[in-house]
């Protein structure tokens, strides 16, 4: 099964999809006349409730997938607004586990994380002040503004940057 990356990479230009959700798998479908007939003759059962034909925004896997691009799921995010300051270290966990999986959406994510990922230090002690707090409402702010993830467009010239974390690799 794709990775959820490869899969919205996929998706780069498209304006409508179908969604189809078998038992064992997850497609989105470019050809769905021939699909449906391999399908049927593979024998596979399609969850009809399951199944999107010619919409133009769905979920997928905590993302919402529109033509303009993909942003993290709007119930998610408001869950993530909700969550109140941390009093111990469990909940900094469960709070950069939330903002973590959405981190492609937050530019400098490990860099604004850092003052609450410190906390999380085998050797730390636990203190909540003003760095930490700030950090806590960045992360939430820069959450709820949407940023929408766009496919690049190969008509037009664009950088690529990247960072090699370990160059002893």
């Amino acid at each position: 099964m794709p990775r959820l990356d490869e899969t919205i990479d996929r998706l780069a230009g498209t304006h409508w999809f179908t969604v189809l959700d078998a038992k064992s798998a997850y497609w989105t479908v470019e050809h769905l006349d021939e699909t449906m007939g391999l399908l049927g003759k593979a024998g596979f059962r399609l969850n009809q409730k399951k199944c999107k034909f010619a919409v133009r925004t769905f979920m997928f896997l905590g993302h919402l997938i529109t033509p303009s691009g993909v942003l993290p799921d709007p119930d998610k995010v408001k869950a993530i607004l909700q969550m109140t300051a941390p009093q111990i270290v469990k909940q900094v966990c469960q709070f950069l586990g939330a903002t973590g999986f959405f981190r492609k959406h937050v530019k400098d994510y490990a860099a604004v994380a850092a003052p609450l990922s410190s906390l999380l230090k085998k050797q730390a002690t636990f203190h909540w002040g003003p760095i930490q707090q700030a950090a806590f409402e960045v992360l939430k702010l820069k959450l709820a503004s949407e940023p929408i993830l766009k496919q690049p467009d190969f008509d037009r010239p664009f950088e690529v940057h990247w960072c090699l974390l370990n160059p002893k690799r």
